[in-house]
């Protein structure tokens, strides 16, 4: 695989795929990041995007820094590089007999790393054929620069800080990577290893075990070790080998084979272990629309800027065609007459096309439409007495509720009237959950809640009305006016029916959960 020399060129590229759900690269760059399984697609002029694996391990990050800390982590060899280094630091210590500080590294700042550490020693004492304690400092040395890509020492600089040994990036690794640990380790289909191993391995390890292999396994197991994964090797007195894996490992392989038997091995195995995932590979891009909801869940792209306080007045050319976003000037010509603006039509297509605005665009719309036909279901309630000056304020709004009057429901059936369900933040991802969507990318970390801040967003593209006079936010008249003709009738009106359905359900459940609550309460003593 070949390397980028300067890894900071990588970081528009990744900032791009999580913002916006796409990106031009260069084909080098995309070949390493469908490497790592960060991207998919991509090439010379073709878009690439992120896989939802990557959204959903890495995001969201502290900074454009730390998510390139998080791309590179995905590299087996990378890893083993800073592993060894890390463990170099942690074998100086015991060696000089600092008990105590050698307490403190194990059993505090480096606690999930510590069966890494043993998992090394072992290695590096069969590969150097050494009892583990007879290993010196020089010898894992002399593995750091054996298995060291020429261009790792420029990525420390680049994503951890400036250092001239181990011991130098020491503190630096305590800070920046160790709360990194549970980031997988990436295998992807192309890397030459035993996959049918690796995926026993994987399967064991959701199990909580570790596999019993036989000798005629040593050697795939020595590559797989040798290739910077986490899997530790012990040999039994008879020759069986026992195998398990102290780390989060991602395989992207078809095999559905398994091989060995499960061995208890809970003394060794992690939590970060059990989260191994083997995925199937593809080359289809993940989809999403009412029509068609994804199975499992997506996470779902913002589109926009993470610092953006407005949704942008002029429409974007540097967002994939599936997940286009008309400007907010545009958006404004759906309140003219549709002869007169024919591009307000394909404006409004785009955000309900759109799964993150799209899905809350339905909310909106259960909420209008339900109110249209007398039989109220849905409110959601801004914070009243105060002036709303930012997205922050709008996390505060409450969702209220109370279930559609059914005919076929029994005359004792309750329906005392609305009930408050929680804040946007709250309850939006319960609903999103049951049509299948699992999150939003949030690239970096932010003081304001995602969800609250996407309906913020599309108040200010003017798609929901959030005047400081109402107490109420709802779906922009004219825009609901323009839903209810031509072919966005069809297709999001109509089409988005059962998605709406779905809605209710999932709103029903919440509302009859608090309702039960609430009953309890009053329950004298």
């Amino acid at each position: 695989m070949q390397r980028p020399q300067d890894i900071q060129q990588l970081a528009s590229a990744v900032d791009r795929l999580v913002t916006c759900g796409g990106a031009r690269i260069p084909v080098n760059s995309a070949t390493y990041l469908q490497f790592l399984g960060i991207a998919a697609g991509g090439g010379e002029n073709d878009w690439a995007w992120p896989t939802q694996s990557f959204l959903r391990t890495a995001l969201p990050a502290a900074d454009k820094t730390d998510l390139l800390r998080r791309v590179v982590i995905r590299d087996p060899q990378y890893r083993l590089h800073i592993d060894l280094s890390l463990c170099s630091v942690i074998h100086a210590v015991a060696v000089a007999e600092r008990w105590q500080r050698l307490e403190e590294l194990l059993f505090g700042a480096c606690q999930t790393l510590a069966p890494r550490f043993g998992q090394l020693l072992s290695w590096l004492a069969v590969r150097f054929d050494q009892p583990v304690r007879e290993i010196s400092t020089a010898k894992i040395q002399q593995a750091i620069s054996e298995n060291a890509h020429p261009s790792f020492v420029k990525w420390d600089v680049a994503i951890w800080g400036d250092s001239r040994s181990p011991a130098d990036l020491f503190p630096l690794l305590l800070d920046l990577y160790v709360p990194l640990n549970q980031q997988p380790f990436h295998v992807s289909e192309a890397t030459d290893v035993n996959h049918v191993l690796l995926a026993s391995l994987i399967a064991a390890a959701n199990q909580g075990e570790g596999l019993s292999l036989n000798s005629g396994d040593a050697d795939d197991l020595q590559r797989l070790q040798d290739c910077g994964l986490p899997i530790r090797v012990e040999r039994q007195p008879n020759e069986t080998l026992y195998a398990y894996i102290v780390g989060r490992i991602e395989l992207v392989s078809k095999t559905n084979d398994t091989i060995g038997e499960l061995e208890d091995v809970h003394a060794g195995l992690t939590n970060a272990a059990k989260l191994s995932d083997v995925i199937q590979p593809s080359t289809e891009r993940w989809s999403w629309s009412v029509q068609e909801w994804a199975s499992p869940g997506i996470v779902a792209p913002a589109s926009l800027e993470h610092d953006a306080v407005r949704w942008p007045q002029e429409s974007s050319a540097d967002k994939p065609e599936w997940l286009q976003l008309p400007g907010s000037e545009l958006i404004s010509t759906a309140a003219r007459r549709r002869k007169d603006s024919p591009d307000a039509d394909v404006a409004l297509q785009q955000v309900a096309a759109h799964p993150l605005y799209g899905f809350i665009l339905q909310m909106f719309l259960m909420e209008a439409l339900d109110r249209e036909l007398g039989e109220e279901t849905l409110a959601l309630a801004l914070p009243q007495n105060r002036k709303l000056e930012s997205a922050g304020d709008w996390a505060e709004t409450k969702i209220l509720y109370r279930p559609r009057d059914e005919s076929n429901e029994s005359d004792d059936a309750e329906r005392d009237g609305f009930l408050v369900l929680g804040s946007l933040d709250e309850v939006i991802p319960v609903i999103g959950r049951m049509v299948g969507i699992e999150g939003i990318a949030t690239p970096y970390r932010s003081d304001l809640m995602p969800w609250s801040r996407a309906v913020y967003l599309m108040s200010t593209a003017g798609i929901v009305d959030g005047r400081p006079h109402s107490w109420r936010l709802t779906i922009t008249s004219f825009v609901l006016d323009r839903l209810h003709g031509g072919r966005l009738m069809k297709d999001v009106i109509r089409g988005g029916r059962n998605f709406r359905d779905q809605m209710h359900i999932a709103l029903s459940e919440l509302w009859k959960e608090q309702a039960k609550n609430a009953k309890e309460e009053t329950i004298p003593a």
